[in-house]
């Protein structure tokens, strides 16, 4: 009788982890249609816990279910807060976005501009306008955006980037971050001072060996 109540429970901890990863997925289609919510797999997991199981393992169940809850209404309140940013960025830039003022763009995020001796414009440093907001979500083309920097004397992080090529770039003076980018090692880059990532977890190895590839594409385009 013990062996098929442990046989029984082990079926139910399968259903468990096939809920819980179609929770994931519901999470993620909320975020494009916020009629989708949890409460459609809070009712598959409680059918799942009317079934007869161990008492420890109902209540292990129901902590799941209700960790599950807790991480979804983080999720939406982190979305509700970031959506509201976002449309009050759009309207403090909404002249700019419209004449695409680069200056007046950088200056609201605090990235210095300064324009060199042949028109081209250098930065302080580059970097998507907060965490969780792309220039992609006020609406702003960052390629257009980006079309005329040739320098960027700090950091240049990539990340969540739209860029799909570094236009007039020719000289970045501290780390250049491409993880979660359109770019890849074997692209042609432009001088970088400091540290080239695109790997998680890079060792300095493949640190190094980023630094001598792009030093020599840079040699022999010369």
């Amino acid at each position: 009788e013990f062996d098929k109540k442990e046989a029984e429970t082990a079926v139910i901890k399968e259903d468990i982890e096939d809920i819980k990863e179609d929770s994931e997925e519901t999470e993620n289609t909320f975020d494009k249609n916020p009629a989708m919510s949890s409460p459609i797999e809070r009712e598959k997991l409680e059918t799942i816990c009317a079934k007869s199981i161990l008492p420890e393992e109902k209540t292990e169940i129901t902590e799941e279910i209700k960790e599950t809850e807790e991480k979804t209404a983080v999720k939406t309140e982190i979305k509700t807060e970031t959506d509201e940013e976002i449309e009050e960025i759009k309207t403090d830039l909404a002249d700019a976005i419209e004449k695409y003022d680069v200056r007046e763009i950088f200056d609201y995020f605090d990235i210095g501009l300064f324009i060199k001796k042949d028109g081209s414009y250098g930065l302080s440093e580059y970097r998507q306008p907060a965490r969780d907001i792309t220039y992609s979500d006020l609406g702003i083309d960052e390629e257009k955006l980006m079309e005329n920097v040739s320098k960027i004397s700090g950091n240049a992080d990539f990340r969540k980037s739209s860029l799909t090529g570094l236009s007039k770039i020719e000289y970045i003076g501290g780390i250049a971050d491409f993880r979660h980018s359109n770019f890849k090692p074997d692209m042609n880059l432009p001088k970088i001072d400091g540290k080239i990532i695109f790997y998680e977890d890079q060792t300095l190895f493949q640190g190094l060996m980023i630094k001598l590839r792009t030093f020599i594409k840079r040699l022999f385009k010369k």
